[in-house]
């Protein structure tokens, strides 16, 4: 887990190949404020787990991580395959 502690070597490339997204103000927001955005989904699931009688705790505690692992998976997933299933190469620099 190192490797989330050490600067990112492509960051001063991310505004010349995301300039439109970078300029939104929206997905600026969504980006600053990630972390936040879990707190309205623990706290629906903390109630439909209490009132179902499922365990509050236990669905927060599921959910949340949950999520994240398919969201990433699916993401790594189309990351990896796109580039195999792609008809042109991609130009090396």
């Amino acid at each position: 887990m190192g490797w989330m502690f050490h600067p990112i070597e492509a960051m001063p490339a991310v505004p010349r190949l995301t300039g439109d997204l970078v300029s939104d103000p929206y997905y600026r927001w969504l980006n600053a404020h990630f972390l936040w955005l879990q707190l309205p989904l623990g706290l629906l699931l903390f109630w439909i787990g209490t009132a179902t009688g499922a365990g509050g705790w236990a669905l927060v505690l599921w959910g949340i991580p949950l999520r994240l692992v398919v969201v990433l998976s699916r993401h790594l997933a189309c990351e990896l395959r796109h580039p195999l299933l792609g008809k042109r190469r991609l130009r090396q620099r």
